[in-house]
């Protein structure tokens, strides 16, 4: 039987060179470091104190004690808010259907005068956002044209009078997809509802417009209401594809018009064309009675605008012709 060898362990060289411990000693911080409290960078940061400056919304800080500018080059410290809180400009999507005032203007038929629906006008209660156009200007800035959208839609069906009702909404929005979510007013509305586009928006992105609505009218019944007809002759097919039930005629257009005019030749040919796609046709934007009688003339069949009522909330009645009773909806 052989014998197991001896286990040999390995010494350590008595001239092997061992690796020298290094104490860490905290770095002395200079007397210009001085610490900065959060609470007193806040005010700085978002310019809540009056005194600074737009340029002062930010903190110099001193560089670090150990660094090396001969190595990394020279930078600047600084404390930079991650986003600044703009109080000219509030957030839209905290809007909400209490923040937004409904107001209504009647369409009157032609022929009879009588009031036959009203046009839906949407206003913030906020200081920022006054006008209609610069409400939907901040909510397509700050990528909040739907979620606006449907609060408005809320606001405007809550306290929506009888008749026929015509509801603006922003063809951008109708990219986002939360108008055929299934819980959106739209398909709680259970009155005649048109909605309101402008040709001239729905070419930017006409296939995510077109799909979006196709949804929405096989969903909610809505007839489709193209604004502004004259800006989109140039691609007038495309548009009226949409199969709208009315085009409305520009105030821009209908201004001034007198019987006789190039404005009245160019209304007539806008009625015959919308005629020839099954569309019915709407003035909006009526001042004068000179106006009135062109467009009724031309063929027009509905019409808009302060000769018959500023609008208003409660929805006010037509007070045209000055000699009839006011009335508003007559069924």
């Amino acid at each position: 039987m052989q014998s197991t060898p001896p286990r040999v362990t390995a010494q350590p060289k008595e001239n092997m060179k061992q690796p020298k411990k290094v104490l860490l000693k905290p770095v002395e911080q200079p007397e210009s470091a001085t610490r900065i409290r959060v609470e007193d960078a806040i005010p700085a940061i978002r310019g809540g104190d009056s005194s600074a400056s737009a340029a002062d919304a930010k903190l110099t800080l001193p560089a670090p004690a150990n660094y090396d500018p001969s190595r990394y080059g020279n930078r600047s410290w600084t404390l930079q808010p991650l986003e600044a809180v703009d109080e000219a400009n509030p957030p839209v999507r905290s809007i909400r259907a209490e923040d937004l005032v409904t107001v209504y203007q009647p369409l009157v038929d032609v022929a009879s005068t009588r009031v036959i629906g009203y046009e839906v006008a949407i206003r913030s209660k906020w200081e920022a956002y006054r006008t209609p156009e610069l409400l939907f200007a901040q909510a397509e800035k700050q990528h909040a044209l739907g979620s606006l959208g449907r609060v408005a839609r809320e606001a405007a069906f809550a306290s929506a009078p009888r008749g026929l009702l015509f509801m603006p909404i922003h063809p951008g929005e109708l990219t986002t997809r939360w108008p055929v979510r299934p819980d959106d007013p739209l398909y709680m509305f259970d009155r005649p509802l048109h909605l309101e586009l402008s040709g001239e928006a729905i070419l930017d992105q006409y296939d995510l417009v077109r799909g979006a609505l196709a949804e929405i009218r096989s969903r909610s019944g809505a007839q489709i209401v193209i604004n502004d007809l004259m800006l989109v002759k140039d691609d007038l097919r495309r548009v009226m594809d949409l199969h709208p039930a009315y085009v409305k005629l520009s105030a821009e257009l209908v201004r001034g018009a007198l019987p006789g005019s190039a404005q009245e030749t160019a209304i007539r040919s806008l009625v015959r064309i919308a005629k020839d796609f099954g569309a019915g046709t709407i003035a909006q934007g009526l001042l004068h009675v000179d106006e009135l009688r062109t467009v009724a003339d031309a063929g027009v069949q509905y019409a808009q605008g302060d000769l018959f009522a500023e609008p208003a909330y409660p929805p006010p009645a037509s007070t045209w012709p000055p000699d009839a009773k006011a009335g508003g909806y007559k069924d």
